[in-house]
């Protein structure tokens, strides 16, 4: 299981970084922001940088609910009646939907928060 963090944790910095480094190109604002922002995506206030990155992070955790909810079903139909497996592979789908109410909850609680403090 260390070897599945170190390997999550090594893609996922891999997808976010392409955004931190685009983030240097915000110093000068002079008549360049224009071109940043449409290059990069990338706003000039925090609120549009932290909204992206929160929507990258959910395309991302949306795509590994998808990929273990897939892993689980094809666990389940290797199973074979093999009672311990389809239990592994329930399992799985319990914690991927479990996991994806987390999160959307999470998210629900933040956007709720934010859009009383009005930042």
């Amino acid at each position: 299981m260390p070897t599945f963090i170190k390997r999550l944790t090594f893609f996922l910095s891999g997808v976010f970084a392409p955004l931190l480094v685009q983030a240097q190109g915000l110093k000068d604002a002079g008549g360049k922001l224009s071109n940043v922002q449409a290059k990069s995506g990338l706003s000039a206030d925090f609120a549009g940088t932290a909204s992206s990155a929160m929507a990258g992070g959910l395309y991302v955790l949306g795509t590994i609910f998808l990929a273990l909810m897939i892993y689980g079903g094809i666990v389940w139909i290797k199973a074979a009646g093999r009672e311990e497996e389809v239990k592994r592979a329930k399992r799985i789908i319990v914690t991927a939907v479990v996991g994806l109410a987390v999160i959307m909850s999470s998210y629900a609680l933040t956007t709720f928060i934010l859009n009383r403090v009005n930042v």
